[in-house]
């Protein structure tokens, strides 16, 4: 039905009705079908659309605070947080909102120093996942964890003789069997990126297994002994970024290097030079090209080349027994020592602690960090698993946005919702149980019964938006940028979607009927009158809308000569557009066709807020691997599908949605809403 006709309609059954009531006020009615065409809008991702609505809604009824609510919340979305942050006070002056409150509270943080004094600080226990519930065993005596990319963690409970899976909220989702042999002593596990393969190392029957992601297993080797390639109680485990497998072989006070296939490369860390050798090696990472592994005899963390080469010593004097090591972030490890956890910074040999379980006989043997910025610590002594998080964060809420509501097969609805931490990262792997959905009407009717129906990280949808640039400076790289938009055509394989922006005068929507791979390319090149040059933000807020909707990854590519011109944010400013990408989930990359060096601070600095990428078309790799790059990031979407118990009156009734979501004692609430269709 027409916006005009939905509202003669409704203008004709108020006059049907004039001995029902003489106190209609036509000003209210009009007010409710502007909010109406908003809320659609805004659900839409029609943002423009929706607060031309939503203001003139305001015009009828000045003094609605739920219309200036929303006005606020397209304003957000566009980017105009300024704006919306002021009619969201404006509204607090008035009432009391605790939603509202910390939405308020959350966007200023954001905005001010937040983030930048949210630095690395001690962590402190956030949750405890026990071995033992009752006469129930889970697990006994875990030695390491290897957190996975969708929130879940693989456990290694060497008093059990296990391997298994955990969720994000703790709960056993499966247990590798091992086969007919068991798995005998786990120690370590660890996944291999670049095989889809687990390695554990089983510390009693010294030898390595290497098995799928649900233990099938597909190759043992090793063995008891001294010779090459043979252990004695086989410990942590590395791989490096060209798949060779480093096992930490703490009877024979050495590392032995692998291939994937399990062939004996080399063993290192005996006498050598100026360096005594391993006594008591323990933990291993790989970083870059160095090898490290801890020493708990002489409290040390050893370096080497991938030769085995020894190229010096960290820690010395600061550790006492150092064990299990695991990457952290920027070229740092994580150390654990007995019952504490360090981040060690090797290019500046300083060391950080970052807990301290001090306890009644706690033992750490390795930490990791998980894809949420959380620590994962076994307890190896008390059979448990604590989730540590940053003590700075302990007691602040989620991020908690409703992206959109999908009402149109009401009363089957769907609901897209993204949860970030309070700095604005992604909170990954959420299942069903961390949601709570409400109906807030007469009675706040809980919504009961819906399903997850999609995680973004696991979706593998990526809908993109690729920018081509029309300035003069572009035209000689046409071809470039004709082989370019093939190649991420290509990338995409079917599984996604990709649309065509040209950066002209003005910015237009480019892809060609038939949406073919020659088609499209044809079309990014351009011919070279196309390049005249235009304005790259409304280019760029016009590929995030064309993004919007999408589940699963959306991002704008920029292909580009190098820096753009002086008014490219003329009309939107810089930071208008990166709150405008933000405020969305929409990730910005900015491919480079120009002079090597060429590039802008300007599409650096929005490729990094938003969590994007930058490279160089002419890198040796080209553009392989880049849209599975954009697909490996964080991603913090999900959609929940429920039934609503609301009478819609017809589709004239707005229906209020709160979402709650809850991960360890850490809340965070938001509410949207919706009408549903009209029915006449």
């Amino acid at each position: 039905m027409s916006r005009k006709k939905a509202l003669l309609a409704l203008t004709s059954l108020v006059f049907l009705l004039p001995l029902i009531s003489q106190s209609i006020d036509m000003n209210e009615v009009n007010a409710l079908e502007e909010f109406r065409w908003g809320v659609a809008a805004f659900n839409r991702g029609q943002y423009n659309d929706s607060m031309r609505s939503l203001e003139r809604a305001l015009a009828y009824t000045p003094n609605n605070l739920t219309y200036q609510e929303w006005l606020g919340m397209a304003l957000f979305r566009a980017g105009y947080e300024a704006q919306a942050l002021d009619m969201w006070e404006y509204i607090l002056a008035r009432r009391t909102d605790p939603v509202l409150s910390s939405r308020v509270e959350l966007q200023r943080f954001r905005q001010g120093l937040g983030r930048e004094l949210a630095e690395e600080g001690r962590y402190v226990v956030a949750g405890v996942v026990e071995g033992a519930a009752g006469r129930l065993s889970v697990f006994r005596r875990p030695s390491a964890v290897f957190p996975m990319p969708d929130g879940g963690f693989y456990l290694a409970a060497y008093g059990s003789n296990q391997v298994s899976y955990f969720d994000i909220n703790g709960a056993l989702v499966y247990t590798l069997s091992g086969g007919l042999e068991g798995i005998a002593n786990p120690y370590d596990i660890l996944y291999s990126p670049q095989t889809g393969n687990l390695y554990i190392s089983e510390f009693g029957a010294h030898r390595i297994i290497r098995c799928n992601s649900r233990g099938q297993i597909n190759l043992r080797f090793g063995g008891r002994g001294r010779g090459p390639g043979q252990f004695l109680g086989p410990q942590y485990l590395a791989e490096d970024d060209k798949g060779y497998l480093y096992v930490c072989d703490y009877g024979n006070r050495r590392i032995s290097k692998f291939d994937s296939q399990g062939q004996f490369i080399l063993n290192f860390g005996g006498p050598g030079g100026s360096f005594a050798g391993l006594r008591e090696p323990t933990g291993i990472a790989v970083l870059g090209e160095t090898i490290y592994a801890a020493d708990s005899r002489l409290g040390i963390i050893a370096a080497f080349d991938q030769s085995g080469n020894y190229l010096g010593s960290l820690g010395e004097g600061l550790l006492s027994a150092p064990e299990g090591l695991s990457l952290w972030e920027e070229g740092r490890l994580l150390v654990t020592d007995q019952n504490r956890v360090y981040v060690l910074n090797p290019s500046q040999e300083s060391l950080s602690l970052l807990a301290d379980l001090s306890g009644t006989n706690v033992r750490i043997l390795k930490a990791s960090r998980d894809i949420n910025g959380n620590l994962l610590v076994p307890d190896f002594n008390n059979s448990r698993i604590s989730f540590l998080t940053e003590v700075s964060r302990l007691y602040s809420g989620l991020a908690v946005q409703v992206l959109r509501i999908d009402s149109l097969s009401f009363p089957e609805n769907q609901v897209d919702i993204l949860v970030e931490d309070p700095q604005g990262n992604p909170v990954v792997g959420l299942s069903e149980r961390n949601f709570l959905l409400s109906e807030i009407f007469e009675d706040n009717r809980l919504v009961d019964q819906f399903r997850l129906i999609s995680r973004g990280n696991l979706s593998g949808a990526l809908n993109l938006a690729l920018v081509a640039d029309r300035d003069p400076g572009m035209a000689p790289y046409a071809e470039d940028l004709r082989r370019a938009a093939g190649t991420l055509f290509d990338s995409l394989g079917g599984a996604g979607r990709i649309t065509l922006i040209t950066a002209g005068d003005p910015p237009v929507p480019a892809s060609p009927p038939d949406s073919g791979r020659n088609s499209f390319a044809a079309a990014a090149a351009g011919r070279r009158e196309d390049y005249r040059g235009g304005p790259l933000d409304l280019a760029l807020r016009l590929a995030v809308s064309e993004v919007l909707g999408g589940r699963g990854f959306n991002g704008v590519v920029y292909l580009c000569h190098g820096p753009p011109g002086r008014d490219a944010f003329k009309t939107y400013t810089l930071l208008d557009t990166l709150r405008f990408f933000k405020n969305n989930g929409v990730s910005f990359h900015v491919i480079y066709a120009g002079p090597e060096g060429a590039v802008s601070e300007e599409l650096e600095y929005l490729a990094r807020e938003t969590g994007g990428s930058s490279l160089s078309l002419y890198r040796p790799e080209g553009l392989n691997g880049f849209v599975q790059s954009i697909t490996e990031k964080p991603n913090g979407t999900y959609t929940l599908a429920f039934t609503s118990r609301v009478e819609p009156d017809f589709g004239r009734r707005f229906i209020p949605l709160q979402v709650e979501v809850q991960l360890y004692n850490h809340t965070g609430r938001e509410r949207s809403g919706y009408f549903a269709p009209s029915e006449y």
